[in-house]
């Protein structure tokens, strides 16, 4: 069984190959600025390196965020492009979960929030714990004012973001006097984690999560033409 990992979420992408639980190949790059371009490029040599076809994968996995919105659904509609041929399965689980493993299970934290600039004044939050076959999401992604952030600082739970100095300076913005500092560690999702999260999650009856991006804002609707006369 052939999985191979796609992770788009910021402008460091990544790609991840296993072989049933082993990671075989990897690729990372810098995005910024080429709206993605680089994606089927860097494929095509991870598929080259690892000597293989794209229609021997049998499952492809993609991040769904939150994110860059455009990376995220490209690289969820390149992995169904690729997958047409053989039939592949495609699955998608979220990008914080994926950093939320990485620091719950190889770096022995029992709690993470993961946190970003959702723009709009506004950061998208998620908290996870250490639970029997992984992160445990216990408070679902949603929307939270910056001032919020001071109470997860206050209790010791580690601030993880891939938007680090963004963030702090929406929190700055809403304190008042020597608020004291509010410490992010950056860190961005990894494709080699979330296959490793994909992979546990699927043996454990785990579900996958809905095939497309995480989009934290709610739609706004197009504003409607005012019939003329």
């Amino acid at each position: 069984m052939l999985t191979l990992a796609i992770e788009a979420s910021t402008m460091q992408p990544s790609l991840a190959l296993f072989r049933k639980d082993a990671r075989v190949a990897e690729r990372e790059w810098e995005e910024a600025g080429r709206g993605g371009r680089l994606l089927f490029a860097e494929l095509a040599a991870l598929t080259k390196s690892a000597g293989i076809d794209l229609g021997e994968i049998d499952r492809y996995v993609c991040g769904r965020g939150p994110g860059i919105f455009s990376s995220l659904r490209m690289a969820l509609t390149a992995a169904q492009a690729a997958a047409l041929p053989g039939q592949a399965e495609v699955l998608a689980f979220s990008s914080g979960a994926a950093l939320a493993w990485e620091w719950l299970m190889h770096r022995n934290a029992e709690r993470v929030a993961i946190v970003g600039d959702a723009r709009r004044g506004m950061c998208w939050l998620g908290i996870f714990e250490q639970g029997q076959h992984g992160p445990e999401c216990v408070q679902d992604w949603r929307l939270a004012p910056p001032s919020e952030l001071s109470g997860l600082a206050g209790d010791g739970t580690p601030l993880l973001s891939p938007d680090a100095d963004r963030v702090v300076a929406l929190w700055q913005s809403t304190q008042e006097g020597d608020a004291g500092s509010l410490r992010f560690v950056p860190a961005i999702p990894r494709a080699r984690y979330l296959g490793e999260y994909a992979l546990r999650r699927l043996s454990t009856g785990g579900p996958p999560e809905a095939l497309e991006p995480l989009y934290m804002h709610p739609p706004v609707d197009p504003p409607k033409n005012v019939a003329s006369g």
